[in-house]
């Protein structure tokens, strides 16, 4: 009996373990790929190919002598390569991008995901799940027996992955980040497998100290940054995010969710005009035809950030009073920490976008800020019909909604046009900036007809020493109309995936050429 329970707790281990895996390696490569549904529908499909062939191949060892010593060796061996992903895992996924540029220029983001999955987390997945059929084998006493024992160990293995996708997602990542949950597990493997040998007094030496090197792998201080080619002032992480926090160029501070491409706040201590995206949305405000200087004005912040956009639009608009809604409570403490965000910039609220303005609340804005989208994932439920006309609803009559895609490059406009034409099933205009001089693109939407024929008014009548001046004038001139089409997005059907998939690819494509060119030519200076 006793045997049998050390076989269920080994079932329910390993099954906890392959789910853990799994949540932990979305963690490791959403910095590098994003978190989109193609990502993950990847990451899904190769672990249980790798499960599926794990299983053939468990199949076959079961029916060989030894199968209890097979069977453990395979979870020795598992544990290993899972201690082994924390320390070698992020150089893999960064240096096949190079490789991987050359044979798959046009899909370098798909072929890196898939290529990632198989090299770092096929083996250990495949050796789980050739531990299933051996179990099955060492667990019946008797044929006569086989459904209930084959019944209790697969419920067993499913109870271990609930576990397993819990733990992580709530627990140690959040405390202990990814690189110890994979090392956590991986010491727990690696119990069970000693415990095994232990009892057959096979290899104790090196047994433990393989134990050893694992708990003190877990234990000291880990080379765990994942832009390891960067000195950034701070990265963390987050239920939702990868956190970077670095200087930029100008002397100022930028936080990012991705380790190279966007920002998602900056900072200037002194409020510094950069030209930046939140810089020119801050124009919305004058699109309302009851706009006055000076004058209170209501604004709702759906992706508040770090408060970048807050503290630029209480110092150059003054009588602002803004909500913010932010899905991620330490992106706000990091804004307290390093960006200087006051609790009186702006009413904080942690919250998805669209379910906050799903609440019962009478408030009316006069100007929102759409600001959700992240570098190399666009919230599909952000981005349609339904949703854009639940922000309307919460709109004042004149009410300007802006939105910022962060997503553009020459040639391929498939989501801005997607973007723009679902927002025109909504608001009588919308017109397209295109920022100068980066990849951001602002979506002015507004409820007022008469909406740009007041902004060019307030430009007009705008101090032409103020600092936004320039800003202003430039959206005027450089703001183009949007025409209504077919391309709209709605609940049942938002492909944004595959749009920004197509944008990424040539963004990665363009920028690896880019830098092999400065690599030749410095090598040809040398």
């Amino acid at each position: 009996m006793g045997r049998n329970l050390f076989l269920y707790a080994t079932t329910f281990i390993c099954g906890m373990t392959v789910m853990a895996v799994e949540l932990s390696a979305s963690r490791l490569m959403a910095p590098y790929y994003g978190s989109s549904m193609i990502t993950w529908t990847v990451l899904i499909g190769l672990v249980m190919l790798a499960l599926s062939l794990g299983n053939v191949l468990g199949g076959r060892l079961a029916d060989r002598p030894g199968t209890e010593d097979t069977l453990f060796k395979l979870i020795w061996v598992a544990s290993l390569w899972i201690a082994l992903i924390p320390l070698v895992g992020r150089y893999v996924i960064t240096g096949s991008f190079f490789l991987l540029a050359l044979v798959f220029p046009d899909s370098l983001l798909l072929a890196g995901t898939i290529f990632s999955c198989l090299t770092i987390f096929g083996v250990p997945c495949l050796l789980l799940g050739a531990t299933t059929p051996c179990l099955v084998k060492l667990c019946l006493p008797d044929l006569d027996r086989t459904g209930r024992v084959a019944g209790e160990l697969y419920a067993l293995s499913t109870v271990g992955s609930i576990i397993g996708t819990f733990v992580p997602t709530f627990l140690t990542i959040p405390l202990l980040g990814t690189a110890r949950t994979f090392l956590l597990f991986a010491v727990v493997l690696n119990l069970i497998a000693d415990v095994h040998f232990l009892s057959r007094a096979v290899g104790r030496p090196r047994l433990a100290a393989v134990t050893l090197l694992l708990v003190g792998l877990l234990l000291a201080p880990l080379p765990t940054s994942f832009a390891f080619w960067k000195d950034p002032l701070f990265e963390g992480e987050s239920l939702y995010n990868y956190l970077q926090v670095a200087r930029t160029a100008g002397g100022g501070l930028a936080l990012s969710t991705h380790v190279e491409i966007g920002h998602q706040s900056v900072f200037y201590p002194h409020h510094e005009l950069s030209s930046s995206y939140w810089e020119y949305a801050l124009a919305a405000a004058l699109l309302r035809p009851g706009f006055a200087r000076g004058q209170p004005w209501h604004g709702l912040i759906l992706g508040f950030g770090a408060g970048t956009f807050a503290r630029q639009a209480r110092h150059f608009l003054p009588g602002a009073t803004l909500t913010g809604v932010e899905i991620d409570g330490a992106i706000v403490q990091v804004g307290h920490r390093f960006f200087d965000l006051a609790t009186e910039a702006a009413r904080v609220v942690i919250d998805d976008a669209r379910a906050f303005l799903r609440r019962p609340d009478p408030a009316r804005y006069d100007v929102v800020l759409l600001d959700a989208f992240q570098d190399v994932t666009v919230p599909f439920h952000l981005a349609t019909r339904e949703f854009f006309a639940e922000v309307a609803a919460r709109m004042a009559a004149d009410g300007v909604l802006v939105a910022n895609v962060n997503l553009r490059f020459e040639g391929r406009d498939g989501l801005l046009a997607h973007l723009a034409q679902t927002m025109r099933t909504v608001f009588p205009c919308v017109r397209r900036f295109d920022v100068p001089g980066n990849m951001n693109s602002l979506l002015f939407a507004t409820r007022h007809p008469d909406a740009w024929e007041a902004f060019r008014a307030h430009v007009e009548a705008w101090p032409r020493d103020h600092a936004l001046a320039p800003l202003l004038r430039e959206v005027r001139a450089l703001a183009v109309e949007q025409p209504p089409g077919p391309l709209v997005l709605t609940d049942d059907r938002a492909p944004v995936e595959f749009l920004t998939q197509e944008i990424l690819d040539a963004l990665v494509r363009d920028g690896l050429r880019e830098l092999l060119v400065r690599l030749f030519a410095a090598l040809a200076r040398s």
